[in-house]
């Protein structure tokens, strides 16, 4: 097993190391609930790429809400 992480892997607590690097997208990935719900964006293993405002570092941000009434964005994270 490897000493270090690979920066996109996680290990189960019984040592089981899953790469998540092929999740990564060029674009990110959405979740809605329906019509008049905030919309889920996120990106695996990078920043989102969506253009973010009002945001001090938006490279490291990994998913935000994105608010039905338009009144910006929510960062998650």
């Amino acid at each position: 097993m490897p000493d270090n992480n690979p920066a996109c892997t996680i290990v189960t607590d019984d040592g089981i190391h899953y790469d998540l690097s092929k999740l990564s997208s060029t674009k990110d990935y959405t979740a809605e609930s329906g019509e008049g719900s905030p919309k889920y964006m996120f990106n695996v293993c990078r920043g989102v790429v969506t253009e973010l405002a009002n945001v001090e570092d938006p490279g490291s941000v990994g998913g935000f809400v994105e608010r039905p009434d338009g009144r910006g964005h929510f960062s998650l994270g």
